[in-house]
């Protein structure tokens, strides 16, 4: 069996294929183009042919009823196909050639002692994250009437939500590993994150001053990138496909006591498509998202505009107006196009439209340095080389993407139990004065609102953060609004043009 992955792009153009032989490929014809854009076969989505070369029906229909089910980021298609493949590689070579669907409990646990207790063990983290991608595949499966019964054995236990009455019931896979909290959670400290953002990001030396040597490029856009997720708590993929046309206007409303502006954040480009109220300081806003919209943005369309970059791409869906809700595109002069129904596919394809009748624009705000929209993966290397230029100046900084979503939730739930409990009160004093059942009722309630904070789906994966604040207790010393506060307004940073 054989795993690859769409990519319309290539199909596109002919030329050299610098990824397998070098050789020149010819265009897929324009009939075929036109059938995978009627199936609505997005680019990134996996696809698996058999020894013998044949499409498989299965697994390739799976993939199709994933991403229509809510699972539409490509970085779990990637994840879940590769883990169905070597598993399905494990079954062919070490279970005599047994196909994927009569795959028995006892395969599995062949499977187990081989990934996990073999020369070459993989993490419990990966471990977990294999189990889930089969697991899903089988009860789909089992769904689809593809196979009898589950090969997998679950636990049921009750648990006790505080704040409601009554149980529920959790269902859990045994062949899951426990993994503690610790190594969960994942966060930095505030004079971390700073050296973080000013070292490695926006290239200056430990005591402030500009770095001559520094070549960072897109320094403003990858400052502003990683204060909207320490501020926010938004996920890598919400954020980078986040429209332009979608921001607060900090200007709109000019209350000094309004402190942050909600965004909505579409439903399509949330995990399990769940979309929620997203809070963003008027400071990141007005301090370090509008200056990289108005410089480094702006200089990266208009060279983009003059190169002609945007005239050589296809397949976009052109707008002719942007509103704060809805766009209209060119050709549908009466049609609204709610930012809500578009998924993060489209959302890379929208431009504005030029008075010549060419792109002018990408309709996502996060810009590369060639005026083309930003991907993950490249947030995931500048957060890599900024750690490591961070480390070059005595600095061991470990910082993901995730890892901003993590310190934002610790510090959020730290400053809600405050308020929840009293802030003139010693948090700890409070812990000791409660017993366990009351301090978790008075908990419930800020609990819930990082839930809804971070687009968790149950406050299960939310209850990691009380459990870390409990075992950090200097992470709890320091308020959300000193944490804002501190990260302070860049306004030497940005103006000082040999930094940027």
């Amino acid at each position: 069996m054989e795993l690859f992955f769409t990519d319309l792009g290539s199909l596109r153009r002919s030329g050299p294929d610098t990824s397998l032989t070098g050789v020149a490929l010819p265009p897929l014809p324009p009939a075929a183009l036109q059938a995978l854009e009627n199936l609505s076969v997005p680019d990134g989505m996996p696809f698996f042919l058999d020894a013998a070369g044949r499409y498989d029906r299965v697994l390739n229909k799976f993939f199709r009823d994933l991403s229509a089910d809510g699972c539409r980021s490509p970085r779990t298609w990637r994840a879940y196909a590769r883990d169905l493949h070597l598993f399905a590689r494990f079954l062919d070579e070490r279970c005599g050639g047994t196909p994927l669907l009569r795959a028995s409990k006892d395969d599995l646990r062949s499977y187990y002692r081989a990934r996990r207790l073999g020369l070459a063990a993989v993490t419990e983290r990966s471990w977990n994250r294999a189990i889930a991608a089969l697991d899903r595949f089988y009860r789909w499966a089992l769904s689809e009437d593809l196979i009898a019964a589950l090969p997998f054995d679950y636990r049921y236990a009750t648990a006790n939500i505080p704040g409601h009455d009554g149980s529920t019931t959790v269902r859990s896979n045994q062949f899951l590993e426990r993994v503690g909290p610790s190594e969960e959670v994942k966060c930095i400290t505030l004079d971390d994150y700073l050296r973080f953002r000013d070292i490695g990001l926006l290239g200056r030396l430990p005591d402030g001053r500009p770095d001559p040597s520094f070549r960072g490029r897109n320094a403003l856009r990858n400052a502003a990138f990683a204060e909207l997720l320490v501020t926010t708590g938004l996920r890598l993929t919400e954020a980078t496909r986040i429209l332009k046309a979608e921001l607060p206007d900090p200007a709109a409303d000019t209350t000094a006591n309004v402190k942050t502006f909600r965004m909505q954040l579409a439903h399509l480009t949330a995990k399990r498509a769940k979309g929620r109220l997203v809070h963003i300081p008027r400071r990141v806003l007005r301090d370090f998202v509008l200056p990289y919209i108005q410089e480094d943005r702006d200089n990266a369309v208009a060279k983009a505009v003059q190169a002609g970059h945007y005239r050589r791409l296809d397949n976009l869906l052109l707008v002719t107006r942007w509103t704060a809700i809805h766009c209209r595109l060119a050709g549908h002069a009466t049609k609204k196009l709610d930012y809500a129904a578009i998924g993060p596919e489209d959302r890379a394809k929208l431009f504005s439209i030029g008075d010549d009748g060419f792109p002018s624009e990408p309709g996502l705000l996060w810009c590369t340095e060639q005026g083309l929209p930003t991907e993950p993966e490249n947030f995931e290397a500048v957060f890599i080389r900024a750690c490591e230029r961070c480390a070059r100046f005595g600095f061991d900084i470990r910082v993901t993407p995730h890892t901003l979503r993590h310190t934002f939730a610790v510090y959020m739930l730290s400053e809600l139990i405050r308020a929840s409990l009293g802030s003139v009160v010693d948090l700890r004093q409070q812990r000791r004065d409660l017993d366990e059942g009351a301090y978790r009722r008075i908990v419930f309630d800020p609990l819930d609102r990082l839930r809804r904070l971070l687009g968790h789906r149950s406050l299960t994966s939310t209850y990691i953060y009380l459990t870390y604040i409990e075992e950090a207790q200097e992470l709890v010393d320091q308020a959300v609004d000193q944490w804002s506060a501190r990260l302070g307004s860049p306004d030497d940073l940005l103006n000082d043009e040999e930094t940027l």
